[in-house]
């Protein structure tokens, strides 16, 4: 099998490091951002906004594409890359403008077929436009990284590469209905665009680990009843909170209780019959202003660490709230089975999103018939699991490339 093309779904690993280095977007001083980049994130850029005719568009119609900027590391001169705005829905079914960046290789596919489609999602852990991938990928100095060392390395392999915005205008962290959507509607933007010679008939697969996993996860859930007629041949789904109450659980009172914060803020917007801004004491509205538009960098992490959700509220108890209950049913994984064959990998001893959920979503997708290369990484937390479960993401997304067969090992599950 040729080193270049497993070199090439390598990229999927290399992007979702991205997760440190995206947040890191509202730390230190700009640099003179490339001629040609966006001089505003997202939110005051009105390339983004949402055309009057919004609500006449079908989800995935491409509204309008521009030539994007990632100068660093030399990508210009491997990949054409464009920012590509589109239709969409939210959680709710509404009409919603989201946004990808769509990179175009100068080589030919060196696989087997026509040249595919990779869609990344990177965990970019924010509440704020700044962070998101197809600003960051322009502006961030901190993207001199391995990440974009991999991405020069790989590019003349061919594969399309499709990176989602996919917490939407809103920057709804950890909202997977959405995520979902909107990852399956980039794909479908960027199958309009023509790039690539790329068509409706164009393999696809995805990747995603921790809030990316989240993504990839929704999306092979939602393709068969949201975008039946993408042609997907296998996702991998690493670090899934797979159900984010529990996450929330977890994650409340420990040294990355702002991701529990995080949430919380994300659910409020989304559902904002739900009570959690009316349950907010004065704490907790100066947290909620704090973080409201921010990423998960380092000095958020260490702001909020050892703060519990009862130290925010006006009564204890917040998460176990009748409202709450069937919003956190409506967020949970496993109430649709995927039609594709399904790569899992998670860490056992996982701090952030935990091991028995994702156990037994897999569990679910096997008694429904799914096929499911379940990978458990005895003893490893949630940043070791990713560094020794992605190792086998390559070679597998690979092998659904040129049409292998997944074999399944649903009775290790």
């Amino acid at each position: 099998m040729p080193h270049r093309l497993r070199a090439a779904v390598r990229l999927a690993v290399a992007l979702s490091v991205v997760v440190s280095t995206l947040a890191a977007c509202t730390a230190g001083t700009p640099k003179p951002h490339p001629t040609g980049t966006p001089t505003a994130p997202p939110a005051a850029d009105p390339f983004y906004s949402a055309p009057a005719h919004l609500g006449k568009l079908h989800h995935g119609a491409l509204i309008r594409s521009r030539r994007a900027v990632i100068s660093s590391n030399g990508i210009s001169s491997l990949a054409a890359a464009r920012t590509i705005l589109f239709a969409s829905t939210d959680i709710h079914g509404r009409p919603i403008a989201a946004s990808a960046t769509v990179l175009t290789p100068f080589h030919s596919w060196i696989g087997n077929g026509a040249r595919p489609i990779i869609a990344l999602q990177p965990a970019y852990d924010s509440l704020g436009s700044q962070c998101e991938p197809s600003y960051a990928l322009q502006v961030n100095p901190m993207l001199e990284t391995t990440t974009l060392n991999e991405l020069k390395q790989v590019l003349p392999t061919g594969a399309e590469i499709v990176i989602p915005d996919y917490e939407g205008p809103d920057a709804l962290f950890g909202i997977g209905d959405q995520a979902g959507r909107i990852v399956l509607d980039a794909i479908r933007a960027a199958e309009q665009t023509g790039l690539g010679g790329i068509n409706q008939a164009t393999k696809v697969t995805g990747f995603g680990y921790s809030g990316g996993g989240l993504a990839t996860a929704w999306t092979a859930e939602l393709a068969p009843s949201y975008a039946p007629r993408l042609n997907f041949v296998g996702v991998a789904e690493g670090g899934v909170p797979a159900d984010i109450k529990e996450s929330l659980s977890l994650l409340d009172g420990g040294k990355y209780a702002v991701l529990a914060v995080m949430t919380l803020v994300a659910i409020d917007r989304a559902y904002p019959g739900a009570g959690i801004g009316t349950a907010l004491n004065a704490v907790g509205h100066a947290l909620f202003r704090r973080i409201g538009s921010t990423c998960a960098t380092a000095g958020a992490v260490a702001a909020v660490a050892g703060r519990s959700v009862n130290t925010i509220t006006t009564a204890p108890n917040l998460l176990q709230r009748a409202k709450l209950q069937p919003i956190f049913a409506a967020l949970r994984l496993g109430q649709r089975a995927p039609t594709m064959p399904i790569y899992n990998f998670q860490g056992t001893a996982d701090q952030i999103v935990g091991f028995a959920p994702d156990q037994a979503l897999v569990k679910k997708y096997c008694s429904e018939g799914v096929t499911v290369d379940f990978v458990p990484i005895p003893g490893a937390n949630h940043a070791m699991a990713f560094i020794d479960g992605a190792a086998g993401v390559a070679q597998w997304l690979e092998d659904r490339l040129n049409g292998k067969p997944a074999a399944g090992n649903c009775a290790s599950a």
